[in-house]
């Protein structure tokens, strides 16, 4: 790990600035910021995870509680963050909470995880991306995809004025977001171990097996995903472009536009 202290500055990506401004200074989301405090919600929430989720001590994993604290430190959070497992294997590793701040990481994820550098790495990523104000926005969209699953909604009446909220341009704007702070982690997991290779592995680790990760050579000079990754941003003509749709249906077409700006970020130097 790189031996240095990093702010949001540092790492985070414009438009995931841009966007968490717009979505925390709207009036759709001070109408939700109201009634989520009204209603003690997070006292809901807080509870849904403690009692559905493993919290992991340092009595239970050492090593994962001191890559806590430096992650911690490395971004600037006054404490280490909470760090929960769950069993879900369609997931991999966010943050969420309002006023308590955590991780989540799923079992799958943490067993496909072989080699310390990388959690190393996706641990600190997690921490900035809590600097970054993440927590809190992930923690409303929770509440705006749950919120009529977990409440009783006769006793806890939503009113219309929310409704809106949950289902309109904040709700739109937040599911938009989800894509762009990813720039922020992917800056701030290669700020933290200073490894290219090691980022755009932990970029594909959800989405491609051990094998193919090995046979790729990502991130390196051999790296058999670039040829993919420039045929994705040059398609042109009626083939590549029913093509171009296919992608969105079969593989994640938003890897290859995480690579280019990882590119991009790490051939400026690391930091803005």
């Amino acid at each position: 790990m790189v031996n240095k202290r990093f702010k949001p500055a540092d790492f985070q990506h414009e438009t995931d600035r841009k966007l968490m401004d717009t979505l925390i200074n709207g009036s759709a989301m001070d109408s939700v910021r109201k009634y989520l405090a009204e209603n003690n919600i997070e006292a809901v929430f807080n509870y849904y995870y403690r009692s559905s989720y493993i919290r992991v001590t340092r009595d239970m994993s050492p090593k994962l509680a001191d890559m806590l604290e430096r992650g911690a430190e490395m971004f600037g959070l006054e404490k280490p963050p909470i760090l929960y497992l769950n069993r879900d294997y369609d997931s991999g590793v966010s943050v969420s909470g309002a006023s308590e701040p955590f991780i989540l990481f799923s079992t799958d994820l943490l067993s496909r995880i072989r080699e310390d550098r990388l959690m190393e790495g996706v641990i600190a990523s997690m921490c900035a991306s809590i600097a970054a104000g993440h927590s809190s926005l992930n923690y409303t969209m929770w509440i705006t995809d749950r919120i009529a699953e977990l409440l009783p909604i006769k006793a806890i009446p939503i009113p219309e004025v929310l409704k809106q909220a949950l289902t309109g341009a904040a709700s739109a704007g937040l599911h938009k977001w989800a894509q762009w702070r990813t720039f922020t982690v992917d800056r701030a997991f290669y700020l933290a171990t200073g490894d290219f290779a090691l980022t755009v592995e932990q970029i594909m680790l959800q989405h491609v097996s051990g094998q193919t990760k090995e046979r790729f050579a990502l991130g390196t000079e051999e790296d058999r995903y670039l040829p993919q990754k420039e045929e994705f941003f040059n398609l042109n003509g009626l083939t590549n472009a029913a093509q171009a749709v296919n992608t969105f249906f079969q593989d994640d077409p938003w890897l290859p536009v995480r690579y280019r700006e990882l590119e991009s970020f790490a051939k400026g130097g690391g930091e803005q």
